[in-house]
């Protein structure tokens, strides 16, 4: 959802919002978005893309994992009938790589995972 405010003068203030969908491709537009209008207007030091690298993006605390608790992860993952919830379960591993690579190193690096994988 898009909005544009008037607050005086000249200038407009542009409020994106996601309210459903896929965070990935919000992110990837509003991106794009705030490049479209720093390219093409002044904004001095306060440009879209310097504020968007300004800003720190908090990470989620992922649960130490362990083989049980990816187990429910990993069987969505084998579900080739339901590709939605494959997807989903990827993403949450991914995730769980991410932001604490060498707990789920340890969770999803082991034989019980693997077997799990391979099925």
């Amino acid at each position: 959802k898009a909005r544009v405010y008037h607050t005086g003068g000249f200038e407009y203030a542009l409020e994106i919002q996601r309210r459903s969908g896929d965070a990935i491709v919000f992110g990837t537009i509003f991106r794009k978005v705030a490049q479209y209008f720093d390219e093409r207007f002044d904004f001095g030091s306060t440009s879209p893309i310097a504020v968007i690298a300004s800003v720190a993006t908090a990470k989620p605390t992922v649960p130490q994992p362990d083989v049980q608790e990816m187990q429910p992860m990993l069987d969505m993952a084998g579900m080739e009938q339901l590709p939605s919830l494959q997807a989903e379960a990827a993403a949450t591993l991914a995730e769980s790589v991410e932001f604490q690579p060498s707990v789920a190193s340890t969770s999803l690096c082991c034989e019980q995972a693997f077997d799990r994988i391979r099925r």
